[in-house]
């Protein structure tokens, strides 16, 4: 199977020049809330002392409130770049008192709520707080953590991004040092509306802001499985091979979030018949 890092292309951006450029790899992808033509790969930019030291650079001039910053929120593994930009903000206050920024980590739900133990929870409540993501498409991530910072009593000042394709969300902006317009044909779908889904073009890869995990390319249309549903809360489990799609047995469907022997359900919904794709990561092949 193709490897996904043979594709990659180098994109620069237009506001940002080649200071910090990042990696993206086009195909068909699946987030967590849309479908998109291009992964966008931060690992580098995450990951590099010099490159996060770039982005954090870029992200400070952005910031132009006179309210000093208390907290810096990391989601999406940009804590080194949230550690660097705590520096880059620690400049800008060179004529008055210098004061500690500190740089956090939410925990994730299964459910993705977000949330902070006890511990931490005083370095939000009643801070002036910034909210650092690495990649954002719809907005809906950025909405989780502006609850969540809510909820804990803190004062959002700023959303900042690597990547972005919206330029607010309700009401509050964006900050980004990368824009679709960065990337020529970028694209993102909701899955019903996905162009690829409609030509019957696999899903390559599971996608985050963290990856992806590539998948068979095997997934096709199970209508005969499915006219033999028990009922309609009930869903098939089949073995993922190279060769096709096997089926082992019938489990309710109320067990589909525990993701049973690792399997990775996408299910799709088309008209009034079902079809079902399912497909499993390449980690999680040696399990089957």
């Amino acid at each position: 199977m193709e490897k996904l890092e043979s594709r990659i292309i180098q994109f620069n951006s237009k506001k940002y020049g080649n200071i910090v450029p990042i990696q993206a790899i086009p195909g068909h992808f699946v987030t967590s809330h849309s479908h998109v033509n291009y992964f966008i790969d931060l690992t580098m930019l995450k990951s590099s002392q010099i490159d996060a030291a770039k982005c954090a650079h870029a992200l400070a001039h952005q910031y132009t409130s006179m309210d000093a910053i208390d907290t810096i929120i990391c989601l999406d593994g940009t804590g080194i770049i949230g550690a660097f930009l705590s520096q880059e903000l620690q400049k800008q206050y060179a004529s008055r008192e210098k004061k500690k920024i500190y740089v956090i980590c939410p925990e994730c739900a299964n459910n993705g709520q977000m949330f902070f133990r006890e511990n931490v929870e005083p370095m939000v409540r009643d801070k002036n707080v910034i909210l650092l993501m690495a990649t954002v498409t719809t907005g809906i991530s950025i909405r989780r953590g502006m609850e969540c910072i809510d909820y804990y009593g803190g004062k959002l000042k700023g959303v900042f991004t690597i990547f972005s394709a919206v330029e607010a969300v309700d009401n509050t902006p964006v900050h980004t040092i990368f824009t679709p317009e960065d990337i020529p044909g970028y694209a993102s779908y909701q899955r019903k509306d996905c162009p690829f889904c409609a030509n019957h073009t696999p899903i390559e890869a599971l996608v985050n802001s963290y990856g992806y995990s590539q998948l068979y390319l095997c997934i096709s249309l199970i209508k005969t499985y499915t006219q033999h549903l028990i009922s309609p809360w009930e869903i098939p489990v089949l073995r993922i091979r190279k060769t096709g799609i096997f089926p082992l047995h019938v489990i309710p469907a109320t067990l589909f979030f525990f993701r049973l022997c690792s399997i990775i359900w996408i299910d799709d919904f088309i008209g009034k018949e079902r079809f079902a794709w399912h497909s499993i990561s390449r980690s999680m092949r040696s399990v089957l």
